[in-house]
């Protein structure tokens, strides 16, 4: 999916999803010939995810510490 729909999907900005890019915290799986961000489906999840640790009190560079093994599934 585009980053649009991912956005429209999870209720995060574009920009937020870019920041997250650029924290390293969500990657999208490939870009087009054109440019254009593709996110998997469980990339919703993982802007969910960030946005509950956040609302627990998490700090990104926490959070940033943790993605990396939810994306190998532990």
């Amino acid at each position: 999916m585009k980053i649009g729909q991912l956005a429209r999907l999870t209720g995060v900005s574009v920009g937020t999803l870019r920041f997250y890019e650029d924290k390293g915290l969500l990657v999208p799986e490939h870009r087009t010939e054109a440019g254009y961000r593709q996110y998997a489906a469980s990339a919703a999840d993982q802007v969910r995810f960030i946005k509950t640790a956040q609302s627990l009190g998490f700090s990104l560079q926490e959070i940033g510490a943790i993605v990396p093994d939810l994306r190998e599934g532990q």
